[in-house]
This record gives structure tokens, C-alpha cells and sequence, in this order.
């Protein structure tokens, strides 16, 4: 029996952003007994070549429950433009609400080193939530946390020097991370494919569709767990050289530190 459920929080810029940074660690968080929220700071109703936005909003909204409900975890996809997300005031409120009421031990979000506008500006939402989360008189119409959580961001690559590092090997979840995939259809095998101009190497067929993913898409998680290869070993032994596929998370300056704290570090992380 866990002595405590954990309330997990990934927030992505888009919808399939979190399944394709943390899908993994979420399967883990959710398959404990541990509750997981996905957030979507914008609608996703830009990434595709043919769809307009309202028909491919309501797509992604389907396809984002649809992956969520493999993935065992709650949904939510805040009413924001995808292209259009910027670090205002108004958005910050909207966040600060989703976060108080969900009431998260800790959020992971995007890295401060993003490509996408988007995604830059998630981080920055998502930090200037930072201790304003237990601040009562900030949307006092929902209640503040009594403390803040602790804010991790998603790994861009490699172990972050002088940061608190964690690395989750994923390949027990590996095939249920290409099923949340797949339900993104309008991206996984349209719109990324498309400004790829691989558009006509996508298969038909579910099983090839699947391997054509874990081929193109897993790179990075095999990448990863090269990166961590020592830290794994450290932490789990010679049976980590076989380990092949990983997502890891880098701790924000912001939010309760866990730093070295042995007892918290494996409340948080040990869990699963």
C-alpha cells in the first residue's frame, strides 16, 4: 500500500507534447495508484496542412482523451490558440487555477531551452506560478496551496550540470507509449510527417504505423537513456546496461527544492 498518493502535473504547450516528453513517466506515476493531470496550455488548432482550426481543435481534442484514457491520466486543454500563447497576466490566472485546484506534489513542464514560442512560454507560465500558488490573495476564489510544489523540467538531452537530475527507464511501457502516440493521428502520421516531407513513408496499417513510430520517434528516448547510461547503472545496476529506452527530468530553480533530501527525493521519484 503507498502511504501517500501523489497529485503528478505535466503541463505541455500542445496537445501530445507531455505524451511525447513524459508519456512514459506518466504511465508509471499512473500505474502506482498515483493521480497524473495532463494540461494542454493552448488547443492545438495550427499544426496541420489541410485541417482549418476549429475542425482540427476539435480533433486534437479527441485524440488528446483518447490518449489519455491509454495513458490512465486525467485531460485538460485550456481554450488558448496554439501560436498564440504568451506569458500575460490572464493567462497566468488560468494556470494558477488549474494548479490550485488539482493541487500538485510536483509539475513538470517544458525546458527553458525550447524551439517553439509555445513551448517557451509554458515554462514561463508554469514558473511564474512559483510561490505565488499559496499567495491567498491571488484568484482568491480559489484556495491556495499551504506549499509550493516542486517544479522538474523535462530533459533536453543530457544530465544538467549543477541541476538535481532523475532519469525513469520506460521500456515496460514502451509499447503503451506508442499507443498514446498513436491516437495523435492528425500529427504522428499527418502534419509532422508533412513539414518532415516524409509524408510518404507513413503506413497504412496499425502495426506498421507503430513500428514506424517506435523507428522515428524513439530515437530520442534511446538517446537518452545512453545519455543516463552511468546514472542508471549507479542507480540500478548492471541491469541497467540493458535498459533502452528512458525520459528524464532536470530540477527548475524555483518551487520546494529536493536537492539532496534522500527521504523526499524518494517519496517523489522511488515511487514508481
Amino acid at each position: 500500500m503507498l502511504e501517500k498518493k501523489l497529485n503528478i502535473m505535466a503541463v505541455g504547450a500542445h496537445p501530445d507534447d507531455v505524451e511525447e516528453q513524459f508519456g512514459g513517466t506518466a504511465m508509471l506515476y499512473s500505474s502506482k495508484g498515483h493521480r497524473v493531470l495532463v494540461v494542454s496550455m493552448t488547443n492545438g488548432d495550427t499544426g496541420h496542412q489541410i485541417l482549418g482550426r476549429k475542425e482540427l481543435a476539435d480533433r486534437r481534442r479527441k485524440e488528446a482523451y483518447a490518449a489519455g484514457k491509454v495513458m490512465n491520466t486525467e485531460y485538460k486543454i485550456l481554450p488558448i490558440h496554439d501560436g498564440e500563447l504568451v506569458p500575460s497576466l490572464a493567462n497566468r490566472k488560468k494556470l494558477l487555477k488549474v494548479i490550485r485546484k488539482f493541487r500538485p506534489d510536483i509539475i513538470f513542464t517544458h525546458s527553458p531551452a525550447e524551439y517553439h514560442p509555445d513551448h517557451r512560454y509554458t515554462t514561463q507560465l508554469v514558473l511564474d506560478t512559483s510561490y505565488l500558488v499559496i499567495v491567498p490573495n491571488i484568484v482568491p476564489e480559489v484556495p491556495p496551496l499551504k506549499e509550493n510544489p516542486c517544479y522538474f523540467y523535462f530533459s533536453p538531452g543530457k544530465p544538467q550540470k549543477s541541476s538535481f537530475n532523475f532519469c525513469f527507464p520506460i521500456d515496460s511501457v514502451w509499447d503503451r507509449k506508442l499507443l498514446a502516440w498513436h491516437q495523435h493521428a492528425s500529427q504522428m502520421y499527418e502534419w509532422l510527417p508533412w513539414t518532415m516531407g516524409i509524408l510518404d513513408q507513413v503506413p497504412v496499417h496499425t502495426k506498421e504505423r507503430l513500428e514506424f513510430l517506435s523507428l522515428w520517434r524513439g530515437k530520442r528516448f534511446v538517446s537518452l537513456a545512453n545519455e543516463y547510461r552511468p546514472w542508471l547503472i549507479k542507480r540500478y545496476g548492471k541491469t541497467a546496461e540493458k535498459i533502452c529506452y528512458a525520459e528524464a527530468v532536470y530540477s527548475a530553480p524555483v518551487g520546494k527544492q529536493v536537492g539532496m533530501n534522500r527521504k523526499e527525493i524518494e517519496k517523489l521519484f522511488f515511487c514508481i
